[in-house]
């Protein structure tokens, strides 16, 4: 506590300058901490990515057949709509 009341008792101009140096060293302490985490999960991950990189085809085709469906049931409504089969009532209120 005998810091802060020191602290408190500081010009204004100085006890932003220890704010501004007191942020960076956190944020330095901070980057450090996540750039080592980060270059351990990179290290444990490389298998992983390995295996997803032989899925990734896979994906693709799983959407393209996706839509490819969504067509289809889309042409199929389409041609009952215009055949005047539609499967939704419309009802319009004037």
């Amino acid at each position: 506590m005998n810091f802060l009341k020191k602290l408190q008792n500081k010009p204004k101009y100085i006890r932003i300058q220890i704010l501004w140096i007191s942020a960076i060293l956190v944020m330095i302490i901070i980057s450090l901490f996540w750039l080592s985490s980060l270059e351990r999960n990179l290290s444990n991950s490389k298998p992983k990515i390995a295996n997803q990189e032989a899925n990734t085809l896979s994906v693709f085709t799983i959407i393209k057949e996706d839509i490819s469906l969504f067509a289809k049931k889309l042409k199929a409504q389409i041609s009952k709509f215009k055949q005047g089969q539609p499967e939704f009532e419309v009802e319009i209120i004037k």
